[in-house]
Protein backbone atom coordinates (compact mmCIF):
# COMPACT_ATOMS: atom_id res chain seq x y z
CA UNK A 1 0.00 0.00 0.00
CA UNK A 2 2.53 2.80 1.00
CA UNK A 3 2.69 5.48 3.17
CA UNK A 4 -0.06 8.90 2.71
CA UNK A 5 -0.79 12.22 3.83
CA UNK A 6 -4.38 13.42 3.84
CA UNK A 7 -4.30 17.07 4.43
CA UNK A 8 -6.17 20.28 4.30
CA UNK A 9 -7.00 22.70 7.34
CA UNK A 10 -9.34 23.42 9.94
CA UNK A 11 -12.66 22.27 9.19
CA UNK A 12 -11.85 20.32 5.96
CA UNK A 13 -12.49 17.07 7.36
CA UNK A 14 -9.20 15.25 7.70
CA UNK A 15 -10.30 13.89 11.69
CA UNK A 16 -14.12 12.50 10.16
CA UNK A 17 -11.85 10.71 7.35
CA UNK A 18 -9.27 8.98 9.94
CA UNK A 19 -12.00 7.98 11.89
CA UNK A 20 -14.07 6.46 8.55
CA UNK A 21 -10.59 4.81 7.55
CA UNK A 22 -10.07 3.28 10.89
CA UNK A 23 -13.42 1.73 10.89
CA UNK A 24 -12.55 0.27 7.32
CA UNK A 25 -9.38 -1.34 9.16
CA UNK A 26 -7.01 0.95 7.77
CA UNK A 27 -3.87 1.43 9.59
CA UNK A 28 -4.79 5.55 9.61
CA UNK A 29 -3.65 7.56 12.47
CA UNK A 30 -5.10 11.60 12.73
CA UNK A 31 -2.37 13.40 13.12
CA UNK A 32 -3.39 15.85 16.59
CA UNK A 33 -3.71 12.75 18.31
CA UNK A 34 -0.21 11.14 17.64
CA UNK A 35 1.84 11.78 20.53
CA UNK A 36 4.72 13.64 20.46
CA UNK A 37 4.43 14.67 16.50
CA UNK A 38 2.71 18.26 16.75
CA UNK A 39 3.33 21.00 19.18
CA UNK A 40 2.61 24.72 19.27
CA UNK A 41 6.33 26.60 18.97
CA UNK A 42 7.40 29.76 18.80
CA UNK A 43 8.95 30.60 15.36
CA UNK A 44 11.55 32.97 16.42
CA UNK A 45 13.29 30.66 18.76
CA UNK A 46 11.75 26.98 17.88
CA UNK A 47 11.00 26.69 21.77
CA UNK A 48 7.75 25.23 23.15
CA UNK A 49 4.96 28.34 23.02
CA UNK A 50 1.40 28.46 25.21
CA UNK A 51 -1.35 28.92 23.03
CA UNK A 52 -4.97 29.56 23.44
CA UNK A 53 -6.12 27.93 20.50
CA UNK A 54 -9.48 28.89 21.51
CA UNK A 55 -8.68 32.14 20.51
CA UNK A 56 -6.91 34.11 17.34
CA UNK A 57 -3.34 32.58 16.93
CA UNK A 58 -0.65 34.59 15.27
CA UNK A 59 1.66 32.23 13.08
CA UNK A 60 3.64 34.87 12.32
CA UNK A 61 4.75 34.38 15.55
CA UNK A 62 4.01 30.61 16.84
CA UNK A 63 3.37 27.52 14.78
CA UNK A 64 1.64 24.11 15.01
CA UNK A 65 4.69 22.17 14.14
CA UNK A 66 5.42 18.74 13.59
CA UNK A 67 8.52 17.27 14.59
CA UNK A 68 10.65 15.26 11.59
CA UNK A 69 11.81 12.70 14.15
CA UNK A 70 8.61 12.04 15.60
CA UNK A 71 7.05 11.65 11.92
CA UNK A 72 10.06 9.53 10.69
CA UNK A 73 9.84 7.21 13.42
CA UNK A 74 6.02 6.69 12.85
CA UNK A 75 7.04 6.38 9.23
CA UNK A 76 9.86 3.81 9.67
CA UNK A 77 7.38 1.95 12.33
CA UNK A 78 4.28 1.76 9.69
CA UNK A 79 5.51 1.05 6.29
CA UNK A 80 1.54 0.94 4.99
CA UNK A 81 -0.48 3.83 6.44
CA UNK A 82 -2.44 7.06 6.11
CA UNK A 83 -1.94 10.38 8.27
CA UNK A 84 -4.63 12.96 8.11
CA UNK A 85 -3.12 16.08 9.15
CA UNK A 86 -1.89 19.39 9.12
CA UNK A 87 0.63 21.84 10.36
CA UNK A 88 2.74 24.58 9.89
CA UNK A 89 5.56 23.06 8.50
CA UNK A 90 4.20 20.38 6.59
CA UNK A 91 5.18 21.23 3.31
CA UNK A 92 8.82 20.49 3.78
CA UNK A 93 7.66 16.70 4.97
CA UNK A 94 5.10 16.08 1.64
CA UNK A 95 8.26 14.46 -0.07
CA UNK A 96 8.17 11.69 3.08
CA UNK A 97 4.43 10.46 1.28
CA UNK A 98 4.12 8.29 -1.13
CA UNK A 99 0.85 10.53 -2.31
CA UNK A 100 -0.46 13.58 -0.74
CA UNK A 101 -4.31 14.17 -1.11
CA UNK A 102 -5.62 17.83 -0.04
CA UNK A 103 -8.83 18.26 1.14
CA UNK A 104 -10.58 21.16 -0.85
CA UNK A 105 -13.89 22.59 0.03
CA UNK A 106 -15.52 26.45 -0.32
CA UNK A 107 -15.49 28.23 2.69
CA UNK A 108 -19.18 27.75 3.45
CA UNK A 109 -18.86 24.76 4.51
CA UNK A 110 -15.42 25.06 5.91
CA UNK A 111 -16.91 27.15 8.51
CA UNK A 112 -20.20 25.61 9.07
CA UNK A 113 -18.13 22.60 10.28
CA UNK A 114 -15.80 24.51 12.37
CA UNK A 115 -18.43 26.57 14.18
CA UNK A 116 -20.69 23.25 14.71
CA UNK A 117 -18.32 20.83 15.51
CA UNK A 118 -18.21 20.26 19.68
CA UNK A 119 -14.58 18.04 19.91
CA UNK A 120 -12.73 20.96 20.35
CA UNK A 121 -12.89 25.26 19.91
CA UNK A 122 -10.63 25.51 17.42
CA UNK A 123 -11.15 28.49 14.70
CA UNK A 124 -14.58 29.69 16.76
CA UNK A 125 -12.50 33.44 17.33
CA UNK A 126 -14.14 35.32 14.35
CA UNK A 127 -11.13 36.80 13.65
CA UNK A 128 -9.38 33.31 13.52
CA UNK A 129 -12.10 31.73 11.08
CA UNK A 130 -11.39 34.19 8.64
CA UNK A 131 -7.39 33.42 8.37
CA UNK A 132 -8.49 29.89 8.43
CA UNK A 133 -10.51 29.88 5.47
CA UNK A 134 -7.94 32.34 3.86
CA UNK A 135 -5.06 29.87 4.71
CA UNK A 136 -6.77 26.90 3.18
CA UNK A 137 -6.77 28.82 -0.37
CA UNK A 138 -3.17 29.22 -0.31
CA UNK A 139 -2.32 26.12 1.28
CA UNK A 140 -4.53 24.51 -1.22
CA UNK A 141 -2.48 26.22 -3.99
CA UNK A 142 0.97 25.13 -2.38
CA UNK A 143 0.07 21.77 -1.76
CA UNK A 144 -0.66 21.07 -5.38
CA UNK A 145 1.95 22.95 -6.51
CA UNK A 146 3.73 20.24 -4.58
CA UNK A 147 2.31 17.50 -6.16
CA UNK A 148 -0.37 17.44 -3.85
CA UNK A 149 -3.78 15.18 -5.33
CA UNK A 150 -7.12 17.74 -5.11
CA UNK A 151 -10.24 15.56 -3.04
CA UNK A 152 -13.20 17.81 -3.34
CA UNK A 153 -14.34 17.50 0.46
CA UNK A 154 -17.76 18.41 -0.01
CA UNK A 155 -18.60 15.04 -1.43
CA UNK A 156 -20.38 12.71 1.12
CA UNK A 157 -18.04 11.17 3.82
CA UNK A 158 -17.90 7.68 1.48
CA UNK A 159 -17.34 8.92 -1.39
CA UNK A 160 -14.73 11.16 -0.06
CA UNK A 161 -12.87 8.12 1.94
CA UNK A 162 -13.59 5.63 -1.92
CA UNK A 163 -11.46 9.01 -4.53
CA UNK A 164 -9.05 8.62 -1.96
CA UNK A 165 -8.50 4.74 -1.35
CA UNK A 166 -9.14 4.69 -5.49
CA UNK A 167 -6.19 6.86 -6.31
CA UNK A 168 -4.07 4.80 -3.53
CA UNK A 169 -4.91 1.65 -5.04
CA UNK A 170 -4.79 3.21 -8.52
CA UNK A 171 -1.60 1.65 -9.35
CA UNK A 172 -1.65 -2.26 -8.19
Amino acid sequence: MGQYLVTGRSGSGKSTIAKALQERDYTCFDGDKVSGLARWENLSTGEPAEVDHTGYVDYNKVGWNWSEASLDALLNAYPDMILCGSASNQLGFHGRFDKVFVLVLDETTQSQRILSRTANGYGKDPAMLKQILHDQQTFVAQAIELGAIAIDAKQPLDLIVEDILGRIYENY
